[in-house]
């Protein structure tokens, strides 16, 4: 019928995919029928099987959530699609680029409950523990959305400081957090008084 794609290229079966538009915003409908939950041309790709030194593709993931920013940031993709999986390390949001978890095998499935995607954060010697640090994300432009996350802050290590799992300065409407689990750490003990 008119608007429906045949996914998986196997005419015995039907047509899968009715065709919406060519945006296609996670929102857990595969609105452009490309196989994924977002649009795998726009998004840089994250698995505890990839690597660093991957170009971010679906089928070559990166290993890091910061790296895949940066990679987004550097090629002008909107997205970053998170695996399931623990990732350790903080992350420093970049303005314009949105940050998806909740992906399964492959990238052809999203459910956030089922595929658990956890940023773990890492204490600094000095300053606060900051898991997700979002600043000067305001004003006009393509929103920075971070949804289906979990996030936990590792435990404030200098003396006088505090545990975010997001920290956020600076940003307006701009900034959409949503369907996300934040979790500080705890406060590192007192300056003498």
């Amino acid at each position: 019928d008119a608007g429906w794609v045949d996914m998986d290229s196997q005419p015995g079966n039907g047509c899968e995919c009715l065709y919406l538009g060519e945006e296609d915003q996670p929102d857990g409908v595969d609105q452009n029928c490309d196989g994924i939950d977002g649009e795998v041309d726009n998004g840089v790709f994250v698995a505890k099987s990839g690597s660093d030194g991957n170009p971010g593709t679906r089928e070559l993931p990166l290993a890091s959530v910061q790296k895949a920013l940066q990679v987004a940031e550097a090629s002008g993709k909107r997205d970053v699609y998170v695996g399931a999986g623990v990732y350790t390390g903080n992350v420093v949001l970049v303005a314009g680029v949105s940050v998806y978890g909740g992906y399964g095998p492959g990238y052809s499935w999203r459910d956030t409950v089922t595929y658990q995607s956890a940023l773990v954060g890492v204490a600094p010697l000095k300053g606060p523990s900051v898991a997700v640090e979002c600043a000067g994300i305001a004003g006009e432009g393509t929103p920075t959305r971070v949804d289906g996350l979990t996030v936990l802050a590792a435990n404030a290590k200098d003396l006088g400081q505090s545990s975010y799992a997001l920290w956020s300065n600076g940003c307006d409407a701009r900034l959409q957090v949503s369907y996300c689990q934040l979790q500080g750490g705890d406060g590192a003990a007192g300056l003498p008084g």
